[in-house]
């Protein structure tokens, strides 16, 4: 399982694989450098690749398939906007833009 890049929540804890998501600006720069959106980001959201396989909405699900992720995938999400995916970090980035 990867490190977190923040602490856990009062009375939470890392023990288990888990989503993180952030506003870009607030981003770990490791994963903000990633983004070719030119300061068009909303957000950007870490899977760790033990939960790749778990049941997703349909359109985030596209951007976490197993197997199909390749480094700067750009794709079309609806309602979710524009995304970028890449496999690195023992899991998947997703980079979410509005433009």
């Amino acid at each position: 399982m990867s490190e977190p890049e923040s602490a856990p929540p009062p009375g939470g804890d890392w023990s288990r694989p888990a989503l993180q998501i952030w506003p870009f600006a607030l981003a770990p720069p490791r994963y903000q450098v990633l983004s070719t959106h030119g300061g068009d980001e909303d957000w950007v959201l870490y899977c760790p690749a033990a939960l790749l396989a778990a049941p997703w909405p349909w359109e985030l699900g596209q951007a976490l398939q197993p197997g199909t992720v390749l480094d700067g995938r750009r794709q079309y999400l609806g309602t979710w906007g524009w995304a970028e995916t890449y496999a690195v970090f023992g899991g998947v980035v997703v980079i979410f833009a509005h433009a």
